[in-house]
């Protein structure tokens, strides 16, 4: 059977949105910060179309927030907003461990283990950008699990958001060893077979990373947070 160009290759719009995505992930768009539809069309060598179409998107997922007549920015979290998101993604992801711990396999649970191990193993590269991605594969794995596609797909958006609010955190060794034995604990429901285990873990590990995340952008509010060499190296 051919496959045809369209299957093989990304689209213009695709390729602006991954592009606009990962500068706003990893903040080289700052929070705030005005997108500038014309500089990333040129960077691109694309028209404004497919940017438009991008933005439009990233709009609708809540990375980018529109301002009439002014354009469009990348979006600042509120402490009321972030309760907002961290409240639904809780509920959300302890109805995804309950779905994963009636459906795991054995593959399953090996996977889990898998990157759960490297997430550990990555404890000795600084920066830590690694570990935010494994801590990440892990929760989207778990959702993946369940096999409910409304759940992914909403679950994908709001870890879109919490990933970009990560990177402001300066994490430290202790914060990693805490979520590894939280996301352990997890796992040990899931591979159990208990569900109400699996589902308290995941609650204790959510409110954790609440905390964690709630006492950063409070701390934002009263002035920037910066993160000094001494922190990284701790």
């Amino acid at each position: 059977m051919k496959v045809t160009n369209s299957i093989m290759h990304p689209s213009l719009r695709e390729i602006c949105y991954n592009f606009i995505r990962e500068k706003i992930l990893n903040q080289t768009y700052a929070s705030g910060s005005k997108i500038d539809i014309d500089e990333i069309a040129k960077e691109l060598g694309v028209s404004t179309t497919p940017v438009r179409e991008a933005i439009s998107q990233l709009t609708s997922e809540g990375l980018i927030y529109n301002i009439p007549r002014r354009g469009f920015y990348v979006s600042e979290f509120s402490l009321e907003y972030l309760e907002d998101i961290f409240d639904i993604r809780e509920q959300l992801e302890i109805l995804a461990v309950e779905k994963a711990t009636q459906k795991a396999s054995k593959e399953d649970i090996e996977e889990l283990k898998r990157l759960i191990e490297k997430y550990k193993a990555s404890f000795n590269r600084k920066p830590w950008n690694k570990c935010y991605e494994l801590d990440r594969q892990f929760h989207e794995k778990i959702t993946e699990i369940s096999k409910n596609k409304m759940l992914i797909n909403i679950l994908r958006g709001i870890g879109d958001t919490i990933q970009a609010i990560r990177t402001l955190h300066c994490k430290t060794l202790r914060d990693l060893e805490i979520t590894l034995k939280e996301h352990t604990d997890i796992l040990s429901g899931i591979a159990s077979k208990d569900p109400n285990r699996a589902k308290e873990a995941m609650k204790l590990h959510l409110e954790h990373v609440k905390r964690d995340l709630i006492d950063l952008i409070s701390s934002v509010d009263r002035g920037f947070r910066v993160c000094q060499e001494s922190s990284v190296n701790s």
